[in-house]
């Protein structure tokens, strides 16, 4: 697993195990990628990109249509689908399975405490993530209790 840390001047992203030294400290615990059992390409990529940071994510199987997916069970997707919120606008299935396997993730995250960061098998790191650590440890000077940040462009 990957625990991301950052020293006492924040400069740099070191990689560490579970606990850092003790001039740093844990920003993030883990890195957790979404990815369909199917698309081990983006996986491989996605792997080799991260490890050029000193990054070693752990992938969490997405939920998608295909019989070889992990599949989502009709009786969630029923749910999703007759909510108030799908009834408003229709979700396909597809749609569902992306937005129940990031639920997943964020359960998942949760689950096992600490700081996760969160990442579909299609993601890139720009060479601003350079800059991470001191974001984070930014945040953490104006709110220590955070829950969840956005990293990425928005989608539209």
């Amino acid at each position: 697993p990957s625990t991301i840390c950052v020293p006492a001047r924040a400069t740099d992203i070191r990689q560490g195990s579970n606990e850092c030294s003790a001039d740093g400290t844990v920003l993030i615990n883990r890195l957790l990628v979404i990815s369909l059992k199917g698309r081990n390409d983006r996986w491989q990529s996605l792997q080799e990109d991260f490890s050029r940071w000193g990054m070693f994510p752990e992938r969490l199987d997405a939920f998608g249509v295909n019989s070889s997916e992990r599949q989502l069970p009709q009786d969630v997707f029923r749910e999703v689908v007759d909510s108030p919120a799908g009834r408003l606008r229709p979700y396909p299935e597809r749609s569902t399975c992306v937005f129940m396997s990031h639920v997943a993730a964020w359960r998942e995250a949760a689950n096992r405490g600490g700081r996760s960061w969160i990442f579909e098998d299609d993601a890139r790191l720009d060479p601003r993530v350079a800059n991470l650590a001191e974001r984070l440890a930014e945040l953490d000077n104006i709110d220590s209790a955070w829950d969840m940040f956005l990293t990425g462009r928005p989608c539209v």
